[in-house]
């Protein structure tokens, strides 16, 4: 068993316990979260509360985790999509739908089985769930992931990522047309207090910068080039959103879960087949000075088959 502590920030005062818990503990599922409160496995100023418990400011939360040897990452013969490889590290085209690592309700089929079943010796410097895992990519976000293959490249990729010298560029479908054909987003994300999973703009939150670029526009939908400064959570989804511009069937931020071409006022039947059922963004290009060898790199992922058959299909 892990205790994990934590003071309640004031961007959390007033929110409910398992709403903040989730955002702390994505990894873990809400039903799994509010079992824990109800089991006394999470303690709030050492004293048991209900899941709907309003948090006040310098609450002092302690959070029982089971060991993380019961989430860890087991090797599963799943194919890769190797962009990029030497001895220390590892660059992979993740798919969507596909988590990256371990955790509640999502324990196969994740990217660092696959990687294991290649590559037996990752570094597990962050727990045996996340062997090689230096950032992540959404669920339903495809493209460029990286990940170590070395304790020595770990520990570098890490300190590029915190001094955000790993650049990425990300290639979004979206709703509607900014304003300016490019630009910068500069706006604060904070946790969401209305819902579970979702952020938000918030002068209380943390500093978040995006660059954009409109690459083309046709009938009402827009496909934008993202370079995200900072990596705050589900950051593009939002700092596009801010912009007029939600993401095509991004059901958190956007207008809906899946996306028809007979959103556009096409001729359709009951039948039709959905064009997109994830948001449509894609990390398609990371650039990096070599961990070790200090060379400058660029790696790409060629664009997702369900993205490009959006793209062919809106004329972009």
């Amino acid at each position: 068993m892990i205790i994990e502590t934590f003071v309640v920030s004031e961007d959390e005062v007033k929110q409910r316990l398992d709403a903040v818990l989730l955002h702390r503990y994505p990894d873990f599922s809400r039903a799994h979260l509010q079992k824990m409160v109800k089991t006394a496995r999470i303690l709030v100023s050492e004293r048991m509360v209900k899941t709907g418990y309003k948090l006040r400011l310098g609450d002092k939360v302690e959070v029982q985790i089971d060991a993380p040897s019961s989430f860890d990452a087991k090797p599963e013969d799943i194919p890769l999509d190797i962009l990029y490889e030497d001895e220390h590290l590892l660059c992979v085209n993740k798919p969507a739908p596909m988590v990256v690592y371990p955790s509640p309700g999502h324990r196969e089929g994740v990217l660092v089985n696959a990687v294991l079943n290649h590559y037996p010796d990752l570094p597990n410097m962050d727990g045996a769930e996340r062997p090689g895992v230096v950032h992540r990519l959404d669920k339903d976000t495809s493209g460029c992931i990286l990940l170590s293959k070395t304790a020595e490249s770990h520990i570098a990729l890490l300190a590029l990522f915190k001094a955000r010298k790993i650049k990425k560029h990300y290639i979004a479908i979206c709703h509607g047309e900014p304003s300016s054909q490019e630009g910068i987003v500069d706006e604060p994300i904070g946790r969401s207090t209305k819902d579970w999973i979702s952020m938000r703009l918030s002068k209380l939150g943390k500093q978040a910068l995006t660059n954009y670029k409109v690459r083309s526009i046709n009938n009402g939908i827009s496909l934008i080039d993202a370079y995200p400064h900072t990596g705050r959570m589900h950051q593009i989804r939002l700092h596009l959103t801010h912009l007029g511009c939600p993401i095509l069937a991004d059901s958190l931020y956007g207008k809906e879960k899946s996306f028809y071409l007979s959103s556009l006022g096409k001729n359709h039947t009951k039948k039709e087949t959905a064009l997109l059922t994830r948001h449509a963004l894609h990390a398609s290009e990371i650039t990096l000075e070599h961990p070790i060898t200090n060379k400058l790199m660029t790696i790409q992922a060629p664009m997702a088959e369900d993205m490009q058959l959006a793209i062919d299909s809106l004329g972009l």
